[in-house]
């Protein structure tokens, strides 16, 4: 059956770059297919294409050799094997929590914890950088206030606490509660939330106790914390947030995510999270990547693949910020990194989240450059982020050896100075 004509010429518009200010969107390819260095993809500690996890996983199946391939229902109506209560079990013990519920992805875990917990008359406070799946959740939710605080800013949080329960006395009484959510990592800029001051300032805030803390792991998981636990696990404030959400499709190179809880906040997950309820549950061979790669995730090796892929981001910075002509770019303004100070502070933990800031209108070009020179990267625009802040979002792995770095960081550099000359030289000229 045919498009009716006004609706197929509405969507043509809505794909037409010339209409739009925003992004449109493609599929793309991962790396290994186009012929390119992995820059790209969230599958840092490179475990998802190791032999070590592969090896794990086909060891899985070898030690559960009469598994169903399908579930045949949802998880309420006969599809919670066994195998995937105790595998449930094992992962929370792991995370120092005392129940958890494995969803198929991260973004179901946040839209399930946001839609579905806060209650009438809650309030949810959120970073202003939080990720669209927890933006999801919180229109579906029944939430009476739903504001946001300033990007990792403790006093802001603050702020807002106090201006929220103006707006409603029963949060003023501890009456009804208030859901601060923020992210250990941001996936964007590459920053680290300053947990602990984010939790005494809310605190502070809410000195009846009405507070609870939910805390995204998507980007921290498996790369900090002991044996890839996560921040939260790293600082030993694991017990100061009520919800954690790990994913498994990042770091651990697997697929799906974990929220972490205690048992009441799981069982009303079960009962009223409708994404969950109204879906069939995943096949065991999901399940048993997830025991597999975070098996591997969990061991010397995963710990060794932590060491290496610090001692690359390292070597990025290093190399960036000793080239010859990097102040003169970075003065240029066509080109900035400001993740880069953390690596000047002498941060202990360094992030592999690397976002190139170009001049607006540029990063498809540099994106481009780079593909061109077979590094695989991402041009990331508005609305994904502000119009003035586009980049190319880079990830380095574990993976990545030291000769790509450098090649990465020597193509980087040969984009920008194209721009620098030609900047140089205008100068120059409105001088004469």
């Amino acid at each position: 059956m045919s498009l009716p004509s006004a609706y197929r010429q509405s969507l043509e518009t809505g794909l037409d770059p010339h209409h739009q200010k925003g992004q449109i969107f493609k599929l793309t390819a991962p790396a290994n297919e186009v012929s390119c260095v992995d820059f790209g993809s969230n599958d840092t500690l490179s475990l998802g294409c190791s032999t070590a996890t592969r090896g794990e996983f086909l060891r899985e199946l070898a030690r559960n050799p009469d598994f169903t391939l399908g579930t045949g229902g949802s998880r309420l109506m006969g599809g919670t094997t066994g195998y995937i209560s105790e595998l449930e079990r094992d992962l929370a013990h792991y995370y120092n929590a005392d129940d958890g519920l494995i969803l198929p992805s991260g973004y179901e875990g946040n839209v399930a914890i946001h839609a579905t917990l806060p209650q009438r008359g809650d309030a949810i406070v959120h970073d202003s950088k939080i990720h669209a799946s927890t933006r999801d959740g919180m229109r579906a939710s029944k939430a009476h206030i739903i504001k946001p605080f300033a990007h990792n800013k403790p006093e802001s949080l603050y702020d807002v606490l106090q201006e929220v329960k103006l707006l409603e006395p029963a949060i003023a009484d501890g009456l009804s509660t208030v859901f601060v959510t923020i992210e250990s990592i941001y996936s964007m800029d590459g920053d680290v939330a300053p947990m602990a001051e984010i939790v005494s300032h809310a605190k502070r805030a809410l000195p009846k106790g009405n507070l609870i803390l939910i805390l995204d792991e998507a980007h921290s998981h498996g790369i900090v914390g002991p044996h890839g636990t996560g921040l939260a696990c790293n600082l030993n404030l694991e017990s100061k947030f009520a919800v954690r959400l790990h994913t498994y499709g990042k770091a651990v190179g697997a697929g799906g995510a974990i929220v972490l809880c205690d048992g009441l906040i799981k069982r009303y997950l079960v009962s009223y999270a409708r994404n969950f309820m109204f879906t069939t549950a995943p096949s065991f061979t999901f399940y048993a990547t997830i025991k597999a790669a975070v098996t591997v995730m969990s061991s010397e090796e995963g710990d060794s693949r932590r060491r290496k892929l610090q001692d690359r981001v390292y070597h990025f910075y290093d190399l960036l910020l000793r080239h010859p002509q990097w102040e003169h770019v970075r003065r240029s303004g066509i080109l900035s990194v400001p993740t880069s100070e953390d690596f000047m502070k002498g941060d202990s933990f360094l992030v592999p989240i690397i976002p190139l800031i170009t001049r607006p209108g540029h990063c498809l070009e540099l994106e481009t450059w780079l593909r061109d020179r077979g590094m695989h990267t991402h041009g990331v625009r508005y609305p994904v982020v502000p119009m003035a802040k586009e980049r190319v979002r880079v990830m380095l792995h574990a993976c990545n050896t030291e000769k790509d770095i450098e090649a990465l960081v020597k193509s980087i550099m040969a984009w920008a100075e194209q721009y620098t000359h030609s900047l140089s030289q205008t100068t120059i000229k409105l001088r004469l």
